[in-house]
């Protein structure tokens, strides 16, 4: 539960530039929370906010308050071991249990128009039924989990007992109507990762990534390449960029790769296109406290990062060659972070305090690069493409790509 608020004030300045990059203008609010939390989130306006804690707590809490709403802290499962997050748009969230089951929740807000503004109010569904469902009959520990939407319901991908990963459909009744063993998998896993339209699920491993491809309908799923990584840099996480194309890794010496997949001979195949390193103090080298936190944005190819040993905020865009980099006098790991769904906000929630930044950056798709040099994006796979088995563009007008 949300206890209390401190309040600071940032000024944070940008060297002019033509495209602007990206500007923050300022944070504000800092609320301690009792746990330790793996999710938060915002509304349209910035005022309210959620975060899911890791004592299984979902809480709503209204920016610049002192304490948190009344009646609105749930309980959703005591002792998770583990946690689903799918992408901002989507608020679509999971706790997997020490018995085989998960909660499925969607946390929200509903708004009407009073007195020249807009009031918010929080709204929390459960896709699945309000109860836990058990998707592993061994009633195993759930010791890694994903969770999207799904037809009528969801499909979940869940690591049993720390072995077996189990590839599952549940109806809105919270039943569930198929379950599927997912073959050739490694005991070592980091996490877990499936894409928006069910048909791919992506498995990292310390030393690999695995990709499996999904029938239609959950009932098949298949093994189509792994991917060894180079170097000694080992992954800690993944998440797509807006639009599901993008999958972004993030290694523990700063680095995040973008990977997306191409044709090659008419097969489409995984490929790492670009690697963002952190620059500077930013980076952290052999130590493995590297950026602790990222966020992409609701609906544009734009992400962030927080490194609390450098106290450095840095800003991509995938459209771009160059980070913009901010520091800021705020020292806090970050333990979750996220864009609020204008892009205008980023929620940066530390150990012990949050802070709230306001961020100027209407046009990250516009830049130097974008506009005079060659960049890479993602292609739509049902175009043919010949060549070069990358598709390389140069793109004069970004907004016609």
């Amino acid at each position: 539960m949300c206890l209390g608020f401190d309040f600071y004030l940032f000024a944070v300045c940008h060297a002019a530039s033509f495209p602007c990059p990206g500007c923050l203008c300022c944070q504000v609010f800092l609320p301690a929370c009792q746990h330790e939390v793996y999710a938060v989130g915002l509304d349209d306006d910035s005022h309210l906010g959620y975060a899911f804690t890791r004592a299984g707590e979902l809480a709503y809490f209204e920016v610049g308050a002192d304490k948190p709403l009344t009646n609105a802290v749930w309980q959703l499962m005591d002792s998770p071991l583990s946690f689903s997050a799918t992408l901002p748009s989507d608020r679509f969230y999971a706790y997997g249990g020490a018995h085989g089951e998960i909660q499925v929740v969607t946390p929200g807000f509903t708004s009407h128009y009073q007195n020249g503004a807009n009031i918010y109010r929080p709204k929390t569904l459960f896709p699945v039924g309000g109860r836990p469902v058990v998707v592993d009959e061994k009633a195993r520990p759930v010791t890694a989990l994903n969770v999207i939407p799904y037809a009528d319901g969801v499909m979940a991908v869940s690591q049993a007992g720390g072995n077996d990963l189990l590839l599952s459909r549940i109806n809105a009744s919270g039943n569930v109507i198929s379950s599927v063993t997912v073959p050739d998998t490694e005991h070592q896993l980091v996490s877990l990762l499936l894409t928006p339209d069910g048909r791919q699920l992506y498995a990292l491993y310390p030393n690999q990534l695995s990709v499996y491809p999904i029938s239609e309908k959950g009932k098949r799923i298949s093994l189509r390449e792994v991917l060894p990584f180079d170097g000694n840099a080992k992954p800690m996480g993944m998440f797509l960029l807006a639009g599901a194309n993008s999958l972004m890794l993030r290694f523990d010496d700063g680095t995040t790769e973008q990977w997306f997949d191409v044709l090659r001979d008419g097969e489409r195949v995984l490929t790492k296109i670009r690697t963002f390193a952190e620059t500077g103090s930013n980076k952290a080298g052999n130590s493995g406290n590297a950026s602790a936190g990222a966020a992409g944005e609701f609906y544009r190819k734009s992400f962030s990062s927080w490194s609390a040993e450098s106290q450095t905020l840095s800003l991509y865009a995938t459209t771009s060659n160059s980070v913009d980099t901010f520091s800021l006098h705020y020292a806090e790991p970050a333990e979750a972070m996220a864009f609020s769904p204008r892009a205008d906000h980023l929620l940066l929630a530390g150990e012990n305090k949050w802070a709230l930044i306001n961020v100027d950056n209407p046009h990250p798709e516009v830049s130097w690069d974008s506009l005079w040099e060659k960049v890479w994006y993602e292609a739509t796979l049902n175009r043919r493409m010949s060549g070069s088995p990358l598709l390389q563009v140069t793109i004069l007008n970004p907004n016609s790509a």
